[in-house]
């Protein structure tokens, strides 16, 4: 009867554990290089690309602080209203780069948002979560790990966070959404050990029996 209880129990840790233990944003701050143009209704212009990028001048920085969870669903469609949306801080290199527009309908007016961690406060290897609406592409130093264009998922990245580079679309009007959410590995692996050890009791209790 007990090592029935203590097969049961080790069952359930993994389910407290995961209840107890919530994913945490991607948090720290960036410098984040601004694009805004007009994709001449092309949607592979504005895809979320290094050559994109490379292909217009930036309007300007922000230095953000704060979680990369942005969802904006409402006008007004800003840049700034973007970056309110996440709650965290944003410097403006200038002050115009707030009031304008985002995004358009019909790949007119697009953005391209390019953040570089500078310091983040949750820098631990596992498995990220990142759920975009327009595209992203994700870089670990300079190595490209996933080019998405404008398209809305959500993929997931094995990744350390250091040296973490994330271009991001905004493209073709609201909503605009950029959210992620880190599993710690650590965790990971702790969940798998505890729920093998369990099916492990439970297999030895049959075999007994």
């Amino acid at each position: 009867m007990r090592k029935t209880l203590f097969a049961t129990a080790l069952l359930a840790l993994p389910i407290l554990w995961a209840g107890s233990t919530q994913a945490s944003p991607i948090n720290g701050t960036f410098t984040v290089d601004v694009y805004n143009f007009d994709a001449l209704g092309n949607s592979p212009n504005a895809d979320a690309t290094v050559a994109n990028v490379g292909a217009h001048t930036a309007i300007g920085t922000v230095q953000y602080t704060g979680n990369i969870d942005f969802n904006q669903q409402n006008p007004p469609s800003t840049i700034g209203a973007f970056f309110s949306s996440a709650g965290g801080t944003a410097v403006y290199s200038n002050g115009s780069i707030a009031g304008t527009t985002i995004s358009a309908g019909g790949f007119t007016t697009t953005t391209l948002l390019d953040f570089h961690a500078t310091s983040l406060t949750n820098p631990f290897g596992g498995l990220t979560y990142i759920t975009h609406d327009d595209g992203v592409s994700v870089f670990s130093a300079t190595n490209l790990l996933s080019p998405t264009p404008t398209v809305a998922e959500t993929e997931s990245f094995d990744l350390s966070l250091s040296n973490l580079r994330i271009i991001y679309s905004a493209a073709n009007g609201l909503p605009e959404v950029l959210t992620t959410n880190v599993v710690p590995e650590p965790f990971s692996l702790a969940l798998l050990g505890t729920g093998l050890l369990g099916l492990g009791f439970v297999r030895r209790r049959q075999t007994n029996v």
